[in-house]
């Protein structure tokens, strides 16, 4: 077994689990968001669970195209599918970025601000049209309007990438810099105001109701900085991997593919070990159709003769 095909064959275990684990999230998510309606912290989490499916269908995808050792579709580097999945992952990615600046946004005004009417879900609703409209612009420049470069999904160096043109100057590149340090400053920035404003109120809040009001948001606050830490570990390993890793040792770069798993896998793994909402959802869904199948094959009764067969 060539390495590539057991790192294809990881990244092919890994990605599989993660998508998984992000379906396995994404029922109770959508009821909290739009059934129920509970809180538009559950909005912002839906849109997050979209960006990080579409980064993980580009990794399975990546991962068949290492275990089959060529290009899928066409056969060719910079071909249409290439540049499709490429797309859609860099546009999930800038989606991604600018829900980090959204989540912080929200726990500042929420917590610190204490205006718990401006994140209404019309208003969540309304921003989201623009922040996507804004991520599917940036892809259309990043792939077809820039004259450098474009991003793919490159089986040979077994990671996605921009492909650098020589002589040629990567807006796109830059544009990406630009977006995931802004989006990452920022949200930092937020939850330090969010933190420092929940350390001086800690010894003020005294009713029981504010203070179980408080533990909600702070935990929502947790689930956030959480998934900020691993977003910025991702473009961390992104930008330094390329300098750190020597010539003729690409398959270093599968680090960069498991470190981008990892962020996509963070969603799950923060919600179902702190989020007591989704925890509830996925048992009572459970529980109900374990009931509704004991309903179908046990309830069987044997009645005496004479007796009407009804129950």
């Amino acid at each position: 077994m060539t390495p590539k095909l057991y790192l294809g064959l990881v990244s092919f275990s890994f990605s599989s689990l993660a998508i998984f684990l992000n379906f396995l999230i994404a029922p109770p998510i959508i009821h909290l968001a739009f059934v129920e309606r509970k809180n538009t912290f559950y909005v912002i989490a839906f849109f997050n669970l979209l960006s990080d499916l579409l980064q993980l269908f580009a990794m399975f995808y990546l991962s068949i195209s290492m275990l089959a050792d060529h290009y899928l579709l066409i056969y060719e580097r910079m071909g249409w599918a290439n540049l499709l999945v490429g797309g859609c992952f860099i546009g999930a990615w800038y989606m991604e970025g600018f829900l980090q600046i959204v989540m912080s946004a929200n726990r500042f005004t929420i917590i610190t601000l204490n205006k718990h009417h401006v994140f209404t879900h019309k208003f969540t609703f309304t921003l989201f049209f623009f922040l996507v409209s804004a991520a599917v612009f940036s892809v259309i420049s990043n792939q077809f309007l820039f004259p450098c470069c474009q991003f793919i999904v490159d089986q040979e160096m077994m990671v996605v990438l921009y492909v650098d043109v020589d002589d040629m100057y990567s807006y796109s590149n830059l544009m990406n810099k630009v977006y995931s340090i802004s989006a990452a400053s920022m949200a930092s920035f937020f939850y330090f105001l969010v933190l420092n404003t929940i350390r001086k109120t800690t010894k003020i809040v005294s009713s029981s109701i504010s203070k179980q009001n408080q533990k909600r948001d702070i935990k929502y606050l947790l689930q956030f900085v959480f998934i900020l830490i691993f977003y910025i570990l991702a473009f961390v390993f992104y930008e330094t991997m390329a300098i750190v890793v020597p010539p003729g040792h690409e398959e270093w770069y599968f680090v960069l593919t498991l470190m981008v798993i990892l962020n996509c896998s963070s969603n799950p793994i923060v919600y179902l070990s702190l989020n007591n909402d989704i925890r509830r959802e996925l048992k009572n869904t459970r529980c109900c159709a374990i009931f509704q199948k004991s309903q179908s094959t046990s309830l069987i009764f044997v009645l005496p003769a004479g007796h009407a067969n009804t129950v």
